[in-house]
């Protein structure tokens, strides 16, 4: 996908450029700052997209309390406090949706379809 992107935007500055020659060497997409912000933008993507797959794989509360632990970084306790939950619950809502999403994040990433329901 990354080499996709640059040539696409190499084409884009030889549509607007069309006189002079562009050296792919020279662009900013060779930086290394790009290569890390296309990582940083990837991953979040892949997560968000992830997230919302599970959200709507997994029960509500469940999906809030992994939300507010696992994504948010809250403690147990305060997860528990604020939820109205016992920290046991934080724990196994955890335990229980955390290989879920590492699962959807890898069918994300692929590229793969969720199984349909029948």
């Amino acid at each position: 996908m990354l080499t996709l992107a640059r040539w696409r935007i190499t084409d884009q500055f030889r549509k607007r450029q069309s006189e002079e020659s562009i050296d792919l060497e020279a662009t900013s997409i060779e930086q290394p700052w790009f290569a890390e912000t296309w990582n940083l933008e990837w991953e979040t993507h892949l997560l968000t997209a992830s997230l919302e797959r599970l959200k709507q794989k997994t029960n509500l509360a469940q999906f809030q309390i992994f939300d507010c632990y696992v994504i948010k970084g809250w403690s147990a306790q305060k997860v528990a406090k604020e939820l109205q939950v016992s920290v046991g619950s934080v724990y196994l809502a955890k335990n229980r949706l955390l290989p879920i999403l590492k699962e959807i994040m890898a069918r994300v990433e692929k590229g793969e379809h969720e199984p349909t329901r029948t």
